[in-house]
């Protein structure tokens, strides 16, 4: 046990150490090492929140590789700390968009999307215009929602993501009951509470949507099928 305490603490000491290492190795021209303890500082910062922190590591490291002009190990490296990036910059978007500081929640979202567009996967991008897309909905931008809607939509069937791909449709559901299109607020959320009822639970982040669409659904049936009372009338 007491070996297993000094090794822990002298990992931890080694992470809270890593950013100066990694500076120091990159003016030292000691681009694999200044690499790799830059990562682990990062990984750090992120373990505990310190996203401001998290985010400068993950910046640095792949400029050093851009700088220089390292081989291809490094280069692959680099795609995965602008990974991290994309991940570190998308947190705190996510934070700030449940906080309620929805223009600066837009703007480090799109910050992320514009990272994974480089060198993100597909499930990166998927989460990046989900998000962006509930901040729209939260802003009540209906514009936005209608041009980030079907690229989130789209993101999501791409990245196999079944709950973003819920989301999207609860957006679409959103937009279609502003634009009093009622039998398609039926269908959308519809198709959307199905695919949220197979895959998410009570908690999922999205029950906001979840319950307006539902709410939502019932009203548009009702004027739905009044409106076709009116017509056979």
């Amino acid at each position: 046990m007491p070996g297993r305490r000094g090794a822990w603490r002298r990992r931890r000491r080694l992470e809270e150490v890593a950013a100066v290492l990694g500076h120091h190795y990159a003016a030292a021209g000691e681009t694999e090492r200044a690499v790799h303890y830059l990562e682990v500082a990062g990984d750090h910062a992120a373990s505990v929140f310190a996203i401001d922190e998290a985010v400068a590591s993950y910046c640095r490291a792949p400029a050093i590789v851009d700088q220089d002009g390292a081989r291809d190990a490094m280069a692959n490296a680099a795609v995965g700390l602008r990974d991290k990036l994309a991940e570190a910059v998308w947190t705190l978007g996510f934070l700030l968009l449940w906080h309620g500081d929805l223009a600066e929640a837009q703007e480090k979202l799109e910050v992320s999307l514009a990272i994974a567009e480089r060198a993100g996967g597909p499930v990166r991008r998927a989460v990046c215009l989900c998000y962006l897309n509930v901040t729209a909905l939260r802003r009540h931008d209906v514009e936005a929602v209608r041009s980030l809607a079907p690229r989130a939509l789209a993101a999501a069937q791409v990245a196999r993501y079944p709950m973003y791909v819920a989301a999207a449709r609860a957006g679409m559901a959103w937009l279609a009951w502003k634009d009093q299109s009622f039998e398609d607020v039926v269908t959308l959320a519809t198709e959307a509470l199905e695919l949220w009822g197979a895959t998410v639970a009570d908690t999922y982040p999205f029950k906001w949507l979840y319950l307006g669409d539902g709410g939502r659904r019932r009203s548009a049936s009702s004027r739905s099928a009044s409106g076709a009372k009116m017509g056979h009338g």
